[in-house]
């Protein structure tokens, strides 16, 4: 693997896949240049398949790379590599567009991209789509199943973005009439559109910039203060000149912030980190502004959007867990396949992004709004106890949608798959600092239940076919052969074998997404099955055909089958 830099600092990262195809290259460029936020660093990832044809213009006729001696494939690859480096580094350049190239060499795309999302804990991978009306290429159904599910791909087709995955993963969205949930909507959460309210649609569009463009104006602030300060007049500035000069462009950026927070659009939950942003900048940049303004009214209207800030922060946090405990999958309903539900994926992720904004929510939440907004009877800071709300929120959301399951296997195994999803998502973040030990060995504890529950309502039926025999005396046991041998009913191992299949054939549709858990469940059940195999034996007199070491490896094979959805 190999990278390339073209310089540019910035803390979290948009990764863009593009392909040998110059135009689609650029058309992504575009895309990237106008849509990816200034504060997030670009890497341009490009697969490069390694060599098994030199082509005819080489060698005058099309030669397979194994037939070649090593130095002369070894020769061929560096150049064709380097020619798409160059190609890449001349794209940017022309585009403008500063970032780090990526060329990592594998034979198929799609496991080099599930493997760097792994390796580089990537949040958003950017990637081309051959239709416009259809994202589902082999590459892109490949990462859909394997990739992190934290990780968000966006499909581009020509340019334009067509599908995301956690747009299609049901995450919130405000829509004409009123704000949706993964295709669940929710009427009277937001009315009929104002002028006022697309204004602040507008404003929103400009909010990721609203940070830096305050840091900026402070900094020069900062700076001609300091300067003034050495003497009266800094090449014929005053301070009344300064004032006059930064009050206009701190009033518009005000304006914005405050039409924002006033209107409706405010309640939409991907907002609240704007407003997160906005509110630390601004909490950063009020002394300065204290000690340039201190008579003038600008410094009162910076404590005042903080209030306002800190109001529509609320009204988000309360819109967001109305929008939680109100939600019904009707994909978890159509498909009844145990897996993880859709906004499972998308609050955990959610979660994960509140912890990087601990200092700013714990002044916010922790401002009046404990009583009516935060439940948890723990002492413990606010947005430690926001956490636990949400996921105690989505518990009950998914204990409610196991109402509409078809059977209890399937409800304990989707309570499985999402209980483990969240253990794993808070094990790997900030989250296990805040939720503590106490809290991660209580939901350890309920995944074991969940998975108890699945193995007891699916495969327990199975090994009672073996039970039978259990309590029986010698003579009981004995007659009991005999009316089983005279009228040709089934034996208990035969009823086992039946009821064993009959499971594997329902179990097929299951999905467990989490490898390892897959690997671990199907441990458990062959574990299981083995275990009460072996004790039907030991009960039994009369020793029967095989034993379960002469079965292990059929059943093996078969369970190794299952979960795969």
């Amino acid at each position: 693997m190999h990278e390339a830099s073209v310089s540019r600092l910035a803390k979290e990262k948009v990764y863009l896949a593009v392909k040998d195809d110059a135009k689609q290259c650029e058309l992504s460029l575009q895309w990237a240049l106008s849509f990816i936020p200034p504060q997030k660093s670009l890497v341009v990832v490009f697969v490069n398949k390694p060599v098994t044809v030199i082509p005819d213009e080489v060698l005058g006729a099309p030669v397979k790379a194994s037939m070649l001696h090593e130095k002369i494939v070894s020769s061929y690859s560096k150049n064709a590599r380097n020619k798409i480096e160059n190609s890449l580094r001349e794209s940017l350049q022309n585009f403008k567009v500063e970032a780090k190239i990526l060329i990592i060499d594998k034979h198929h795309v799609a496991p080099a991209l599930v493997e760097i999302v792994k390796k580089r804990k990537i949040t958003t991978l950017v990637m081309g789509a051959k239709s416009r009306n259809d994202w589902k290429s082999k590459t892109a159904i490949a990462l859909e199943k394997q990739a992190d599910p934290s990780c968000n791909i966006l499909y581009l087709h020509d340019g334009i973005l067509i599908s995301s995955r956690h747009q299609r993963a049901n995450v919130f969205a405000v829509k004409k009439n009123g704000m949706s949930l993964g295709g669940c909507h929710f009427s009277g959460s937001s009315n009929t559109t104002t002028n006022h309210q697309n204004l602040g649609r507008t404003h929103w569009k400009h909010m990721s910039s609203w940070p830096a463009v305050l840091e900026y104006i402070v900094s020069i602030l900062n700076t001609l203060r300091t300067r003034l300060m050495q003497s009266q007049a800094c090449d014929g500035f005053t301070r009344e000149g300064l004032l006059e000069a930064a009050e206009k462009p701190l009033r518009r950026l005000f304006t914005v912030a405050s039409v924002v927070c006033v209107h409706q659009v405010r309640k939409s939950p991907e907002m609240l980190f704007s407003v997160l942003n906005m509110y630390t900048s601004l909490t950063d940049a009020t002394p300065a502004l204290w000690d340039v303004f201190y008579t003038d009214s600008i410094s009162r209207d910076a404590e005042g959007l903080l209030a306002k800030l800190k109001d529509s922060a609320t009204e988000i946090v309360k819109e967001l867990r109305s929008l939680v405990q109100n939600y019904s999958s009707r994909r978890a309903v159509q498909e009844q396949d145990g897996g993880i539900m859709s906004l499972t994926a998308y609050l955990m992720r959610y979660i994960r992004l509140l912890t990087k904004h601990k200092s700013s929510l714990d002044t916010m939440l922790g401002h009046g709004h404990t009583d009516h907004l935060l439940t948890v009877e723990v002492i413990i800071n606010p947005t430690a106890r926001l956490l636990l709300e949400l996921i105690a929120d989505l518990d009950s959301v998914l204990e409610k949608q196991t109402e509409s399951f078809s059977s209890r296997e399937l409800q304990c195994l989707f309570l499985m798959n999402n209980t483990h999803f969240v253990l794993q998502e808070v094990k790997r973040s900030d989250v296990r600092l805040m939720v503590g030990s106490m809290w991660i060995g209580k939901r350890q504890d309920r995944f074991k239940k969940h998975m108890k529950g699945y193995l007891s309502a699916s495969w327990g039926p199975v090994i009672s076919n073996l039970e039978t025999a259990k309590g029986m005396t010698p003579s009981k046991r004995l007659k009991t052969n005999v009316l089983n041998f005279l009228h040709s009913s089934p034996t208990p191992v035969q009823n086992f074998s039946w009821s064993f299949d009959e499971t594997c054939q329902t179990q097929m549709s299951r999905k467990v997404p989490s490898p390892v858990l897959r690997e671990e469940l199907r441990g458990e059940i062959l574990a299981l099955l083995t275990g009460a195999y072996h004790a039907y034996l030991e009960r039994v007199k009369n020793p029967v055909k095989g034993n379960a070491a002469d079965f292990k490896l059929e059943w093996k094979s078969k369970i190794n089958e299952l979960f795969e959805g």
